[in-house]
């Protein structure tokens, strides 16, 4: 199962719950209010009387101000070519054009009460134009759906600064554009604010944080640039949080770890960097982390092994360093892990084979090495020819576990697909074995390197020797293009190169034990030595 399938198909689901349909039943408000009222026999008659002697209008009229801004709503986006206009020009019409007053309850997608417009519901319904700013004159509004259309321009001031009843706001999927205000912090009474796929630009203003009864907020696939506001971990009662799809950058607020009705947390494809924090294996309702494809660096907090009921965890496409918590093996209902394309070091934890919900995993193109854990083949539930073990530096010797792997990895044989990693080199006197000479004998240390597959990647170099000498010259390394210098130092930073032969020790030394190193790691200034070769040398 993987993430255009399943990452919005339960938060979808629960959207088109929440958009319902159009408001066929609005002219039915007063009826029922008043079926609801007359309990007694008495109340009945009242009505009858009421009805013989003082006939009413059926049709119940709005203020004018708000049929005015239903009209001008209607005029904006191209009212006439809606897919679905019905009873907005149904004859006879008034002088405005329009359906007679007191007959707005029977417009397709308005809904209202006896007195006041409530609700827009024009989801898909081919609506073209710009919102008015008069729809900021529908005070009484709740909800206001408008979603899959072709709205343009910024959505007016006024819906932010009036519509302060307003529960649920969509208006995504069409092409509003501008920034989001600051005054929507004033609609403290949103539960439902979805303004993605749109153009929308600017920064995510702080004031969202006010909105505390909101429960599901979606700004993803949008133009948004700066930083994620840290207020945003005031919405407590939040349960999807979509921000994907943007230029967002700065490093994820540690306060998002506060809200612990979340569901789904989806920052992929923005610009974060930093750290992940590990303040979001508090979360535990959450069944999705969507963090993929952003510039995130350092390891993955083990904390996550935490979130028992997470069902996909995508982390690719970033920096990631360090080995694969072993605590990831908790998450059971774990179906999806997608790790690929970081910089990943070490084993395979053997834990991951209590995945047993799993059903894909994707951990290829990192620096992954050694054996693969035979734990793993008790991943039954993986499908066949999806999951991908490649580009790392991986193998078995067991043949029922490379079976197994085989018929798991997408494009089958996974071994043949373990990439060339860079290979250091270094010789004593053209020797890698253990160099034995006697004092005064001259030993020539050479380095040279195969970049395998990573060639122009930029890494640290480092050349080393571990002396006979008491500290602080128990350790020397050659630092490019000065020489040998005591302690620990880098010997340059820069790309990996088809590097010949090249001579930096040509001397005699005195009695004792020598080791010289030759290592490449991340270019980071730390001397992890992830991929090293080595060569003893002992003078008599």
């Amino acid at each position: 199962m993987g993430e255009a399938q399943s990452a919005g198909q339960e938060a979808q689901s629960r959207a088109e719950g929440q958009r319902g349909a159009p408001f066929n039943e609005s002219c039915q408000f007063k009826e029922e209010s008043m079926r609801k009222e007359s309990a007694g026999w008495y109340f009945f008659v009242f009505l009858f009387a009421m009805a013989v002697f003082f006939p009413l209008d059926a049709s119940a009229q709005i203020p004018a101000i708000e049929r005015e801004a239903l009209i001008a709503l209607y005029n904006s986006t191209d009212g006439d070519n809606w897919t679905d206009n019905t009873g907005w020009k149904t004859p006879p019409l008034h002088t405005d054009g329009f359906a007679m007053p007191g007959t707005e309850c029977n417009w397709y997608g308005v809904g209202a009460d006896d007195s006041h417009v409530l609700r827009l519901w024009l989801y898909d319904n081919n609506l073209v134009g710009q919102l008015p700013s008069a729809v900021g004159n529908l005070i009484y509004l709740d909800r206001l759906l408008a979603a899959r259309n072709g709205l343009t321009a910024n959505v007016p001031l006024t819906l932010f600064t009036n519509l302060i009843q307003l529960e649920q706001l969509d208006v995504e999927q069409n092409q509003l554009t501008g920034m989001i205000p600051p005054e929507i912090g004033n609609l403290t009474n949103l539960r439902w604010l979805w303004l993605g796929s749109n153009q929308l630009s600017g920064v995510i203003p702080s004031e969202l944080g006010n909105l505390n009864n909101l429960i599901d907020l979606r700004l993803n696939s949008n133009q948004l640039t700066g930083p994620i506001p840290p207020e945003l971990g005031n919405l407590t009662n939040l349960t999807e949080l979509w921000l994907f799809d943007n230029l967002l950058t700065g490093s994820i607020p540690r306060e998002l770890g506060n809200l612990s009705k979340l569901l789904t947390f989806s920052l992929n494809r923005n610009k974060l960097s930093g750290e992940i924090p590990p303040e979001i294996g508090t979360l535990t309702n959450l069944t999705q982390i969507s963090l993929r494809n952003n510039e995130l660096t350092g390891s993955i907090p083990p904390e996550l092994g935490n979130l028992a009921n997470l069902e996909r965890l995508f982390l690719y496409g970033n920096k990631l360093t360090g080995p694969i918590p072993s605590a990831l093996g908790g998450l059971s209902n774990l179906e999806v892990l997608s790790l690929h394309s970081n910089y990943l070091t070490g084993l395979i934890p053997w834990e991951l084979g209590k995945l047993s919900s799993l059903q894909l995993l994707l951990i290829n193109n990192n620096r992954l090495i050694g054996p693969v854990p035979l734990e793993l083949m008790q991943l039954t539930n993986l499908t066949d020819n999806e999951s991908n073990f490649c580009a790392n530096r991986l193998y078995t010797t067991n043949s029922d576990l490379r079976d197994f792997l085989n018929t798991k990895q997408n494009g089958g044989d996974w071994e043949s697909c373990q990439v060339v990693l860079p290979m250091p080199d270094i010789k004593a006197n053209n020797s890698d074995d253990l160099l034995n000479v006697s004092s005064g004998t001259l030993i020539s240390i050479e380095i040279n390197l195969n970049p395998g597959e990573y060639a122009g990647f930029i890494a640290d170099w480092w050349i080393a020797v571990h002396t006979p000498f008491a500290a602080p010259g128990d350790w020397y390394t050659y630092v490019y293009p000065t020489g040998w210098m005591p302690g620990v130092h880098l010997c340059a930073q820069t790309g990996l190169f088809d590097l010949a032969p090249f001579q930096v020790l040509n001397m005699a030394l005195p009695v004792g034990n020598y080791t010289f190193y030759f290592a490449i790691d991340l270019p980071d200034g730390i001397p992890t030595a992830e991929l090293m070769d080595s060569v003893t040398v002992q003078v008599q």
